[in-house]
């Protein structure tokens, strides 16, 4: 049988290691929207049309 300690409550645990920090989502976010408006930027100034000419 496993020995498992029942007194230790679950939330005392470190999160795993794949869980991004407050502080890595910040960043995630942040990075984003910059990619974003970068993105978004280039396609308007490149003046593309939004129907193909015919």
């Amino acid at each position: 049988m496993i020995d498992v300690d029942m007194r230790r409550p679950v939330l005392d645990c470190e999160p795993p290691p794949n869980v991004p920090s407050s502080d890595e989502i910040e960043l995630a976010e942040t990075l984003l929207h910059r990619l974003e408006a970068r993105y978004l930027g280039r396609q308007e100034s490149a003046g593309v049309p939004a129907s193909a000419p015919g």
